[in-house]
């Protein structure tokens, strides 16, 4: 099995980042670039998706019952730019 399936030519998982969203750091220097931005949505962890997804499929396939030795390999995407999360781990 693959996720996110095999047939995707996106090899990431969908998240959820906002489309007009605000600049949050001051422009100029390291930080001029909008894929350097951070801040707050209003999202819970299964809206977001990302990681949250992949690592939860991950614990889905451990916990099954299997016959035979396997190899699952597991990438993990974030934290990566833009620095957008679920506002609950802003509070």
């Amino acid at each position: 099995e693959y996720f996110p399936k095999k047939e995707s030519e996106n090899p990431f998982p969908r998240t959820l980042n906002p489309r007009n969203r605000p600049l949050s750091l001051p422009r100029g220097g390291p930080w001029q670039y909008v894929e350097t931005d951070w801040g707050p949505i209003d999202a819970t962890d299964e809206e977001y998706g990302g990681d949250f997804l992949v690592s939860q499929w991950v614990s889905e396939q451990l916990a099954q019952e299997h016959d035979q030795p396997f190899f699952l390999a597991c990438g993990i995407y974030r934290p990566h730019e833009p620095w957008f999360v679920p506002k609950k781990y802003f509070e």
